[in-house]
């Protein structure tokens, strides 16, 4: 059995973002526990260091490497690829040696690691905490704050992004690379059904899917009791003071909750965190003179929750965005504490209800206040949801967890013949937009074949095995790219427009060329079907390139 893990986190504690890198810590520590040799490798968000600085420190008793990364790392065109990265990655491999690889969210770092870490035989897991592998927002929201459903062109938001170099790219190639790596990896875990659902949706084979529920410490939070306080109900909200939160729609409920004096005198609400929002909160209590009915209590460390959800009767979460697993909704389950949740994401399958808990609308004040309204009215129905809520989670924990991820450890590496094929592009916005639309097209089975488009920035040595063309326009920059074309022996696929490229490959009979985004297609779909020709004018490139030296 695997007994050597590497941890693979974008941020880290003590310096994270969010619950999902808290959540990488205590399954490491939890892992620890159980008997594995566990390493992190990480990023550390750290603009007065030198880039890609790593420092190896112990970190409450793991072994944790740190890489330095600036803003540029996580800028939407470039925070997927960095072979600086990918080379520090290895040379922590030689020290660890470990067996499997565990990334969590990746992006920031580099997915090359994947490639790497599957090149050594190593065992890939990944466990997806939000959307990042096919959202540059994460969260699936447009700018009107409704859930978007395009995944597979996603290009209402940005359409075309630009590298740290200022280079167009296509976020469809963008995808394309992240589903290449993705390739790569033995097993995806998904702590939701909804969550593994949409991963599928994108191309994440079913078999390498596996629905496991982070857990929770059921021993701890069902210890907690709710101290007695008045008649009046009190709703909690714990998280980021952010909008994709929805903390905007509960200030709006609770504007209508005292317009309507139920909350007051009905209800009362904790407000729990921190974020850019908190100025607008702290108004809005002071303008409406709610300083007796609504309490901030700041950010309160994880280790002091239980404060928290001994003075809670009702938790609230307003999520606008399809949230995977929040940790609020399990612990205040495991605590006997019903939820009240928009009706979205991941919290469909922990919510049943009028059992354990009730949905609202997700965005709608109106609908929010009513639930609220009628849960503060008839206060008996929260302390049997609260049982059921309770006795849905007690087999959910950690010790459970840590059983499921060994049995994914366990398994051997995937050493299926892959059947990814890439096709490197080069050469400006009009390669990178024709790319993407005829990976759009072919995404729908329009066509009998399936390239990913990636450039050429982001492949590794071992990768080039897998390309099958390189599609340049000719500009200066791709003199290096088509030089790597002839060495290597891919055939070309050029514009009939640029003269020197399309007489190259009609001297050589190295490639073919292309009058319109249709024939360029037809060209992709030829290569495809007809392996030994390509290889063929491959060959007659690289003869070429031999003569002339």
């Amino acid at each position: 059995m695997a007994r050597r893990v590497l941890f693979c986190s974008n941020v880290y504690p003590p310096f994270f973002i969010g619950g999902a890198e808290l959540i990488a810590h205590y399954q490491a520590r939890l892992l620890k526990k159980a008997g594995y040799e566990v390493t992190v490798f990480c990023g550390i968000q750290a603009p007065d260091r030198p880039r890609y600085h790593m420092e190896r420190e112990v970190y409450d008793g793991l072994e944790v490497y740190r890489v330095a990364l600036h803003d540029a790392d996580f800028h939407t065109g470039s925070n997927f690829s960095h072979p600086e990265i990918d080379r520090l990655f290895e040379s922590v491999c030689d020290v660890v040696r470990p067996e499997v690889a565990h990334f969590h969210n990746i992006n920031g770092l580099s997915l090359g690691i994947i490639g790497c870490a599957k090149s050594r035989g190593m065992r890939t897991v990944l466990t997806v905490h939000d959307h990042w592998g096919f959202c540059t927002r994460n969260t699936l929201l447009l700018d009107d704050e409704t859930v978007c459903r395009d995944t597979v062109t996603c290009g209402t938001c940005l359409g075309t992004a630009r590298d740290e170099h200022g280079r167009p790219l296509s976020l469809r190639m963008r995808r394309d690379f992240i589903l290449y790596r993705f390739s790569e990896l033995d097993a995806v875990v998904s702590p939701s059904r909804y969550l593994a659902d949409a991963y599928e949706r994108i191309g994440i084979p079913p078999a390498k899917m596996h629905v496991i529920s982070n857990g929770v410490d059921v021993g701890r939070f069902s210890q907690v009791r709710r101290e007695k306080g008045d008649e009046r109900t009190r709703f909690t909200f714990i998280g980021y003071f952010g909008r994709h939160k929805g903390v905007h729609i509960l200030l709006d409920a609770l504007r209508i909750l005292a317009e309507r004096r139920i909350l007051g005198q009905r209800c009362t609400v904790n407000l729990v965190g921190g974020g850019h929002l908190e100025s607008e909160i702290r108004h809005f209590i002071v303008d409406h003179g709610l300083g007796n009915s609504v309490k901030l209590w700041g950010k309160v460390p994880n280790a002091e929750i239980e404060d928290v959800y001994s003075q809670t009767d009702v938790l609230v979460t307003p999520s606008i965005w399809p949230e995977n697993e929040p940790v609020s909704i399990l612990e205040a389950k495991s605590a006997g504490i019903p939820v009240l949740a928009s009706r979205l994401g991941g919290s469909i399958h922990l919510v049943t209800d009028g059992v354990s808990g009730w949905f609202f609308d997700p965005g709608n004040a109106t609908d929010l206040a009513r639930r609220m309204t009628e849960i503060a009215t008839q206060p008996d129905q929260i302390q049997e949801f609260g049982r059921a809520a309770q006795k849905s989670v007690r087999r959910n924990t950690l010790d459970g967890y840590a059983a499921r991820i060994s049995d994914i450890y366990a398994g051997a590496p995937d050493t299926a013949a892959d059947i990814e094929r890439l096709v490197i592009c080069g050469g400006g916005e009009a390669v990178s937009q024709a790319a993407a639309s005829i990976a759009s097209r072919t995404a729908v089975g329009s066509t009998d074949f399936l390239y990913r488009f990636v450039c050429p920035d982001w492949i590794s040595e071992r990768d080039w095995e897998k390309v099958d063309a390189v599609w340049v326009s000719g500009t200066d920059d791709t003199l290096p790219l088509l030089y790597e074309a002839m060495r290597r022996g891919k055939p070309l696929l050029v514009p009939e427009g640029n003269p020197s490229l399309a007489g190259l490959c009609r001297r050589a009979n190295g490639g073919l060329f292309y009058r319109s985004d249709d024939e360029a297609e037809h060209c992709l779909s030829f290569i495809w079907n007809n392996p030994e020709t390509a290889i063929s004018l491959g060959r007659n490139l690289r003869n070429m390139l031999i003569e002339v030296q």
